[in-house]
C-alpha cells in the first residue's frame, strides 16, 4: 500500500511540474508607470512627453499587423483618441511555455502635435489621458489615467 501511495504522489509531482503555471488572462491589463514631464510649452518642437506603461496579456491574444493589439490615449479636453499598435516584433517572439506575457511600453508624445493650447484657453490649459488597450479580439483592458499635463504659452 505504501508503494502505491509513493507512486501516486510521484505521478502528481511529475504532472504538476510539466504544466504551465497560471492560466491565460481573460482581458489585458495595463499599469501606468510614469511620465517625464507634466509641464510643456505650447507646440514646442523641443518638448516631448514620455509615458511609461506596463502591460500583461494572454499570449494567444497578442495581435499582429492584420489584427493588432492597440493602446488608446483619450485626451480629456476633447475626447479625441490617439492609437498606437504594439510592434509585430512582440508577436513574432512569443514564448511557447507561458500563458501570459508582460512588457513595457514607452510612448513618446511630441508637444508640437499632442500638446496645443485651445483658442478658448490662450493663457494655459490642462489635460490628462485615459489609457487602455485592446487585444486582437477587441477585448478591452482596465483603464488608467495619466497625471495632469499643463500646457503653457
Amino acid at each position: 500500500m505504501k508503494k502505491y501511495t509513493v507512486l501516486f504522489a510521484s505521478m502528481i509531482i511529475i504532472a504538476t511540474s510539466c504544466s504551465k503555471p497560471g492560466s491565460p488572462l481573460e482581458k489585458p491589463a495595463i499599469v501606468f508607470r510614469g511620465i517625464s514631464d507634466t509641464i510643456v510649452v505650447d507646440r514646442a518642437a523641443k518638448d516631448t512627453v514620455i509615458m511609461n506603461l506596463r502591460y500583461t496579456i494572454a499570449v494567444d491574444k497578442v495581435g499582429s499587423s492584420t489584427t493588432p493589439t492597440i493602446v488608446y490615449l483619450k485626451d480629456s479636453r476633447d475626447q479625441n483618441v490617439a492609437t498606437y499598435s504594439l510592434p509585430d516584433e512582440i508577436y513574432t517572439k512569443l514564448p511557447d511555455d507561458q500563458f501570459n506575457i508582460s512588457g513595457d511600453i514607452t510612448l513618446k508624445l511630441p508637444a508640437s502635435t499632442q500638446f496645443a493650447l485651445r483658442p478658448d484657453h490662450p493663457t494655459g490649459d490642462t489635460l490628462n489621458f485615459e489609457i487602455y488597450m485592446e487585444d486582437k479580439n477587441g477585448t478591452g483592458s482596465n483603464k488608467v489615467y495619466s497625471p495632469n499635463v499643463y500646457i503653457v504659452p
